[in-house]
């Protein structure tokens, strides 16, 4: 089988902070010419001239809204960004601009945001479509793999399948027709989501949680599912990792996304480390910038409570210096689905740092029950402070209970998430 693949993604920049993050890492097992990367170029053009994007390699991607930029080295296309200062160097169809102001208009009126969003979203798989197939021509492509998003890149990836015979998989970011998208977009999600199942060739999941849901709604053994665990290099924290062995002023960290999934959990852990008095506690947040992270800011003064952000490449020695890693979900959404099958991306990160773990999600979320399946990390799986009080505090005074943890927490990531295993897994599947 040809399995060299065509990465369909949402996202330009394949190895950010998070769930996309898991992409670069699936693919690093691939020679580096056996693959592609198609997504959107704007995206890319505001990180570079805001300084903020973090990838060596743009070689690999092609873009539908800037076919000037495929296949140029970050080098260049800095150069090229510098050089013009924004004029017309990225050259666009003028359905892309007709696109992009009706976009303007959306933002202000709910209405027409609505109304016209979906017009937007079928001109946006227009455009993937129409280069989609010149791509697959082109480039010889023998898989295509989508990433879930709002229904872009899904679209997208069938109606090229259809029209070139290549096969594809669906990699699931999050859970798709269930997730937060537009009314009109939900309604369209509803009738395409059975369509884009039937005619996937693999279905990858990132854990049983998301496998069991969708079994439930489809069918045990009826449909392709496969779980890929999301993914970490070992490496760059094996030579940081020191006995645990906690003194105080003790500090408790949460890094990643601060947003609605998290965000419940992250509140509760402000309110127990301000209330503690019996132990010098700290907190350091380490959040990407978004205005939820802006929104928690302004509620927060307290010496006791840090936040700031940090390169993707120091993480690695701030997770092992911290005394609890903490990783939490929200209770009471309007997305319980969500909750339940998610395993955020820096649990990986957390189950190799050397530091204990302590998981704060609804009893009925899969991360708990993973937690407690695979005893990695302390379980407050209650909407309550009182409760995580105490967890914080068994895990630095139970020193021994807490080693058990973080050996078990080794063991899990060497066994389900040590990137060089599951992008070796990746690869085969590909092949297969």
């Amino acid at each position: 089988m040809n399995c060299k693949p065509l990465l369909v993604l949402s996202y330009t920049n394949p190895i950010t902070p998070g769930g996309i993050q898991n992409v670069g890492r699936l693919v690093s097992a691939y020679p580096k010419n056996q693959y592609w990367i198609f997504t959107r170029y704007s995206e890319l053009s505001t990180l570079l001239k805001a300084g903020t994007y973090n990838a060596d390699d743009t070689t690999r991607f092609l873009y539908f809204d800037n076919l000037a930029a495929n296949e140029k080295s970050i080098e260049q296309l800095k150069k090229e960004i510098l050089q013009t200062s924004g004029s017309n160097a990225e050259k666009k169809s003028l359905l892309f601009y007709v696109l992009e102001f009706f976009r303007g208009l959306l933002r202000k009126s709910a209405i027409l945001r609505e109304f016209f969003g979906f017009f937007a979203f079928l001109g946006k798989i227009f455009l993937m479509v129409k280069e989609g197939k010149k791509i697959i021509r082109n480039k010889k492509i023998g898989l295509m793999i989508a990433m879930t998003d709002g229904g872009t890149v899904l679209c997208t990836t069938y109606l090229l399948s259809k029209l070139t015979g290549v096969p594809y998989y669906v990699e699931f970011l999050d859970i798709y027709k269930e997730n937060r998208l537009a009314p009109l977009e939900k309604l369209f999600a509803q009738f395409f989501e059975p369509i884009l199942f039937r005619n996937a060739t693999r279905l990858i999941v990132t854990n049983q949680g998301t496998k069991e849901f969708y079994e439930k709604q489809y069918g045990v053994g009826k449909l392709p599912f496969v779980v890929i665990h999301n993914s970490t290099p070992g490496e760059p924290y094996e030579p940081l990792i020191t006995p645990y062995n906690p003194k105080p002023p003790y500090t408790i960290l949460f890094s990643g996304s601060v947003y609605w999934a998290q965000l419940q959990g992250l509140e509760n852990l402000i309110k127990a480390v301000q209330e503690m008095t019996d132990l010098d506690v700290r907190l350091d947040i380490y959040a990407t910038k978004n205005p939820q992270q802006r929104d928690l800011l302004t509620t927060i003064s307290s010496p006791r409570i840090r936040i700031s952000t940090a390169r993707p490449e120091d993480m690695p020695r701030i997770q092992t210096e911290a005394d609890i890693l903490f990783v939490s979900l929200s209770w009471h959404t309007d997305c319980q689905p969500i909750i339940d099958t998610a395993t955020p991306g820096k649990l990986s990160d957390y189950l190799i740092a050397g530091r204990p773990m302590l998981v704060h999600s609804p009893a009925s979320s899969y991360l708990s029950r993973y937690a407690r399946e695979e005893e990695f990390g302390e379980v407050v799986d209650q909407d309550d402070v009182e409760a995580l009080k105490k967890a914080i505090r068994k895990l630095l005074t139970d020193i021994p209970y807490s080693k058990n943890l973080i050996e078990n927490a080794r063991k899990t990531f060497y066994k389900n998430h040590d990137t060089k295993l599951v992008a070796k897994e990746f690869v085969e599947l590909a092949c297969k």
